[in-house]
């Protein structure tokens, strides 16, 4: 059965799409935009794939104990690079599950990092690990050794009282990073999140691609809704350098923007959100609701009856955008951890893909390699929790076991 597709022009009549550029500049701004628009049924149908274990470390069975691994990438050689937010450090696992080496530590020298969010690869092999807070990207080689630091101009302390790296991303001759300023003003809390490209050596933001704006007095009522930005997955450079992002909360829409920031497709699918069950709400209402005495507490806090549309994008050097939505670990078969939503490189949703490997989406998160692997990081979002201090007293014994995968045919 083949999906319904249709490819349009949209001429932009607003410049709502591409946000003032940081140097006053006016907007860039595409004059024809493709627009790809889908059923809800894939061209090909569904693809299972039973990926094959190749090792694990950490848990119960491992003597080495991870802190909160929260993200990884491979090497041309085949080793892990797992972020550990918690340590502070890289740690370095060869093919076979053996821990090789741990690169960098908690701290503000050379090299060193707090509290890391991401990991990305740079030119000449080196890894680029993202401090939020002061916001630089902080450059070693594969071995440790420090390499100097990337502070993106939008995070820079010349910027705002606050200026915060959430997560960078260096592929196809571009760099860009998500992030956002903080004020206080007149007793209100000032932010603006946006999503950037800029300058590897001197971190000069040359094209700002989205931003949204927030303003909380801490009295009025908190939306859930409102909150929603592109963090977390909801972007990511393809194999162009060009940005893939979902702007849109309630609404399956994947926009792609050129390295100059201008918007030059959109990709579409009719899709129908899942709508949250009462436990769902109340997780995130417990979440949302800060103690009477902090900041912001005692208010009013509305939680959305449905989850976000796109929860996670990724793109292959293929050019295939692979969607996880607010629907991929729900009502799936016996088995299936997840299952994406696959997009030609032309925009048609051609099939999905469903993931069977061990694991509870609730508690685990699932992470494609930079390669045929793919790790499940069990305990993932326990340990997320229990780091802001939304769940119950993080047991490190309990969680940081790490498991990869082949998927290759």
């Amino acid at each position: 059965m083949r999906s319904a597709v249709s490819v349009s022009l949209l001429v932009l009549v607003s410049v709502c799409l591409a946000p003032p550029r940081a140097d006053g500049e006016p907007p860039v701004v595409s004059e024809a935009v493709c627009r790809i628009q889908n059923s809800a049924i894939p061209r090909d149908g569904n693809q299972v794939i039973h990926p094959r274990e190749l090792w694990s470390c950490g848990g119960e069975s491992d003597d080495f104990l991870f802190g909160f691994i929260i993200t990884a990438e491979a090497d041309p050689e085949g080793d892990v690079y797992l972020l550990d937010r918690w340590l502070g450090m890289v740690h370095v696992i060869g093919p076979d599950g053996q821990m090789l080496r741990q690169l960098c530590r908690q701290g503000e020298g050379p090299g060193e990092t707090n509290q890391p969010t991401d990991l990305t690869w740079l030119p000449e092999g080196e890894l680029g690990i993202v401090q939020p807070s002061p916001g630089r990207l902080v450059r070693i080689d594969r071995f440790g050794n420090p390499a100097g630091d990337i502070v993106p101009d939008g995070v820079s302390a010349r910027a705002a009282q606050f200026g915060f790296l959430t997560e960078a991303a260096w592929r196809g001759g571009a760099l860009a990073y998500s992030g956002s300023q903080t004020n206080f003003k007149d007793g209100s809390l000032e932010r603006s999140s946006f999503l950037a490209f800029c300058d590897l050596n001197t971190g000069a933001e040359f094209a700002r691609v989205l931003q949204k704006d927030f303003s909380d007095d801490g009295r009025t009522a908190l939306k859930e809704s409102d909150q929603y930005w592109i963090h977390e997955g909801r972007w990511c450079l393809g194999p162009e350098g060009k940005i893939y992002t979902a702007p849109q909360r309630d609404a399956y829409v994947v926009n792609v923007y050129g390295t100059g920031g201008r918007l030059e497709r959109i990709i579409e699918r009719e899709y129908e959100p899942w709508h949250r069950t009462k436990e769902e709400r109340d997780v995130l209402q417990k979440r949302h609701t800060r103690p009477d005495d902090e900041w912001g507490g005692g208010r009013e806090v509305q939680i959305s009856a449905d989850d976000p549309c796109v929860a996670e994008l990724r793109v292959t050097d293929r050019g295939e955008l692979w969607v996880r939505h607010s629907r991929s670990s729900h009502d799936q078969a016996p088995g299936v951890f997840a299952t994406w939503d696959v997009f030609a490189a032309d925009g048609t949703y051609s099939r999905t893909v469903s993931v069977v490997v061990a694991g509870d989406p609730g508690e685990d998160r699932l992470l494609f390699l930079n390669d045929s692997r793919l790790l499940v990081i069990h305990g993932y979002f326990e340990a997320s929790d229990a780091m802001w201090g939304e769940g119950a007293t993080w047991d490190q014994e309990e969680v940081g076991e790490i498991v990869c995968y082949d998927v290759s045919p």
